[in-house]
């Protein structure tokens, strides 16, 4: 028998007990997790009605034999999942609204500064629902654990991405191919991006000096996009399965960068971050780690962002950006 709680307001609390069966994990290419062994997929069944939760664990099935009706409430209530509240963003004078998440720390208090953490989903999370960014052990997730909050008290931002929309250039496609930073044209849901940013910075007391970005897929590439873009924003940057423009690095040649790649990864090929390590590497970049996971495939953002991941004997994705400053 195993528990897996999250001890704070808005998120879940579960007493799970598990049956261990086997499961072949199978990448699909998109962002749905269906990796082995890092995360764990259950239904609560309460009044007739079952929610798919996805949690932290290190297995793959679950049967859930208690829950509570707060927690299937806190769940129901998408305006607060996991304690993340539902916003949308309408500058930029452009024909949309764009949909985000933002984590407020539980005892923020103005006039004290903290940390902001970005997380940039992939193409597969694309829509409108506010939902889909979050709604999987993503990035977003990994960073409003609460003994992550209780630890390093933090904002985090999960944007959403109009489905047909990119959010380094105007079409996914389109960022992917491009020869240099120079060839992309920026998308509106780039300028909304910017602002939102630029909005929660003006309303919160945000610490200038540790901002993080991290993203997976079409959100590690444009990690790197906007890290080349942006170079005196960042503290540290985590690009997941992401690639980019190696002519550029010494833009960066300062900045702490931590990639991952999945080595059978066919979707976005480990080239992607293999060269741009390489590349960070001889600019000067002593501050520049890399991982990539042999046997996995797309999906290696859930190995990624789980903390007790093997990373090689190295300290986890979330302690390692927290401990970044920009000097």
């Amino acid at each position: 028998m195993k528990a897996i709680t999250f001890n704070r307001t808005g998120l879940l609390s579960l007493l799970l007990i598990f049956s261990f069966t086997a499961n072949a994990g199978n990448n699909s290419g998109n962002d749905n997790v269906k990796s082995n062994d890092v995360v764990l997929s259950a239904n609560i069944i309460v009044e007739d009605q079952t929610q798919s939760l996805a949690l932290f664990s290190s297995v793959n099935n679950a049967v859930v034999t208690s829950a509570s009706a707060d927690t299937v409430s806190a769940y129901n209530n998408s305006e607060n999942l996991y304690g993340y509240r539902a916003l949308e963003y309408s500058g930029c004078n452009l024909n949309y609204d764009l949909p985000y998440r933002l984590f407020v720390p539980e005892d923020y208090q103005e006039g004290e500064k903290y940390p902001l953490v970005i997380f940039l989903h992939g193409a597969g999370r694309r829509g409108s629902d506010n939902v889909s960014q979050i709604k999987d052990m993503t990035g977003a997730l990994a960073f409003v654990k609460s003994e992550v909050q209780e630890k390093h008290p933090s904002f985090v931002l999960a944007p959403q991405c109009p489905k047909t929309e990119n959010w380094v250039g105007k079409s996914y496609s389109g960022a992917r191919l491009a020869k240099s930073l120079e060839d992309i044209k920026p998308s509106s849901a780039n300028l909304m991006l910017k602002g939102l940013v630029k909005e929660i910075l003006d309303k919160y007391d945000i610490d200038s000096d540790r901002i993080y970005l991290t993203g997976q897929s079409m959100g590690g590439i444009s990690t790197w996009y906007f890290a080349l873009t942006h170079p005196n924003k960042f503290a540290a940057i985590a690009p997941v399965c992401g690639r980019s423009f190696p002519s550029e690095a010494s833009v960066i040649a300062d900045m702490p960068v931590w990639a991952f790649h999945g080595a059978e990864d066919k979707t976005i090929t480990p080239e992607g971050s293999r060269e741009m390590v390489k590349a960070l590497e001889k600019a000067g970049n002593t501050k520049v780690k890399y991982t990539e996971y042999p046997n996995v495939g797309h999906d290696s953002w859930v190995q990624a962002y789980t903390q007790d991941a093997d990373n090689n004997g190295e300290v986890d994705i979330v302690e390692w950006i927290f401990s970044q400053k920009r000097e």
